[in-house]
C-alpha cells in the first residue's frame, strides 16, 4: 500500500477514530516478555489476605441442597447449546430451591478442593486467571423460590448457602435501573455478577481487569446452558445503570462493582 493511501481505520471504519478509551486500555493491558512475575509466596500471601468469598456472617443463612438433590436435566449438553437463546420475555413462576442451587453451583460453585496443590483457593466450575476467582454472585428472589424469604441474597460456595442481606421484594427498586425494566419484572430470580477487582489486579495489574471480565463470560455461559437444560429462559443484561445497581447491592462500585446481570424465569410464549 502506498504511504499516501488509506489508513487501516479508513478501511475498517470508513473514517479514523482517535482518543478512544478502550484502545488506550487495551494497549496498556497488553503483556510483554519484560513483565515481572510476582514470586509465588507473595501471591499466596495476597490470596490469604483477600478472602475466597465475601463474608456475611451476621445475615441469616439458608443451606442449599447438594448435587445429589439437583433436578435431572431434561435436555442434554448438545441440545442445551443448540437451544440457548434470549427469550422474547420471561414469566415469573415458582422455582424449587434445588433448581436455584443447581444454577448457582454449576455457574460458580466449587468442584474440587485444593488439597495436594499449591493453590490456596478451592477450584470452581469455570477457569480463572491464576485461580484467583475475583467474582461474587448475588441473587434477588421476589418470593417465588421455595424455602427462601424474598430479598437479596449472597451466594457462598464454600459453605454452599445463601445469606439474606436485604429483606423484601426489590423488583421495583431494580427495574428502573435497567434500560429495559420489563426484563427484571418477568424474572423469577435475578443473579448479579460482581467483581472484587483487586483479587486479580494485585497479580496481573491492568490485565487482571481483562481476566475478570473474561471470567464473568465463563460464568454467564455456564448459567445459560444449565438454565436452558432445565427448560428455563435467561436474559443476560449488560444495559444497566451501574451506580444505582451498586448502591442497591450495598457495594462501593469502585473496588467492588457489578459487571453482569442475569434474569431467569419461564420463557413467555
Amino acid at each position: 500500500m502506498k504511504a499516501d493511501g488509506p489508513s487501516w481505520d479508513d478501511l475498517v471504519w470508513g473514517e479514523a477514530e482517535t482518543d478512544l478509551l478502550w484502545e488506550t486500555f487495551h494497549e496498556n493491558s497488553k503483556s510483554s516478555g519484560y513483565d515481572d512475575a510476582l514470586p509465588n509466596q507473595v501471591v499466596v500471601d495476597w490470596m490469604t489476605r483477600l478472602k475466597n468469598a465475601l463474608v456475611y456472617d451476621s445475615a441469616d443463612a439458608v443451606p442449599l441442597p447438594g448435587p445429589e438433590r439437583f433436578p435431572p436435566f431434561p435436555r442434554g449438553l448438545g441440545e442445551a447449546i443448540a437451544r440457548r437463546h434470549t427469550p422474547r420475555g420471561l414469566v415469573p413462576t415458582p422455582m424449587a430451591l434445588e433448581t436455584l442451587a443447581s444454577l448457582l453451583h454449576h455457574a460458580y460453585g466449587i468442584n474440587r478442593w485444593n488439597e495436594g496443590t499449591h493453590f490456596p483457593r478451592p477450584f470452581r466450575n469455570v477457569p480463572s486467571g491464576g485461580g484467583l476467582f475475583p467474582l461474587e454472585l448475588y441473587v434477588h428472589d421476589r418470593g417465588l423460590v421455595d424455602g427462601l424469604q424474598p430479598g437479596l441474597h449472597h451466594y457462598d460456595p464454600e459453605t454452599n448457602c445463601l445469606r439474606r442481606i436485604m429483606d423484601g421484594d426489590m423488583t421495583e427498586a431494580f427495574a428502573p435501573c435497567l434500560y429495559q425494566p420489563e426484563i427484571i419484572r418477568g424474572a423469577t430470580v435475578t443473579i448479579f455478577q460482581t467483581a472484587l477487582f483487586r483479587r486479580s489486579t494485585f497479580k496481573y495489574r491492568d490485565r487482571g481487569y481483562r481476566f475478570t471480565l473474561i471470567e464473568a463470560g465463563h460464568v454467564a455461559q455456564n448459567l445459560n446452558l444449565v438454565a436452558t437444560a432445565l427448560e428455563l429462559g435467561v436474559w443476560n443484561i449488560g444495559g444497566f445503570q451501574d451506580r444505582r445497581i451498586d448502591r442497591l447491592l450495598g457495594i462501593d462500585g469502585v473496588n467492588h462493582a457489578t459487571v453482569y446481570m442475569h434474569a431467569i424465569g419461564r420463557e413467555a410464549v
